[in-house]
């Protein structure tokens, strides 16, 4: 795949989701095969941690995406209405 098709394309999906979660789901891709690289005694107590939190940001940015609106959006992303 060439790099002007993966450029039309990533900013394709940019538009359809957002850039946030575009550059998140990059980023997810770009960290597994790093997690996996970590010594056994880091891999499944600091990876899995690193691995968790990703994964919770990326859906935070999934549930603002998808919801219209301000007091929602802080909601998804914090978990509490009330939280700043």
């Amino acid at each position: 795949m060439s790099d002007s098709v993966d450029t039309t394309h990533r900013a394709d999906n940019a538009r359809q989701t957002g850039p946030a979660l575009e550059l998140m789901f990059e980023f997810l891709a770009w960290l597994t095969p790093k997690i996996e690289r970590f010594p056994r005694g880091h891999r499944f107590t600091l990876g899995d941690r690193i691995q968790t939190t990703a994964l919770d940001v990326m859906d935070a940015l999934i549930a603002a995406t998808c919801t219209q609106g301000g007091p929602p959006i802080r909601a998804a992303v914090t978990g509490s209405p009330d939280a700043v």
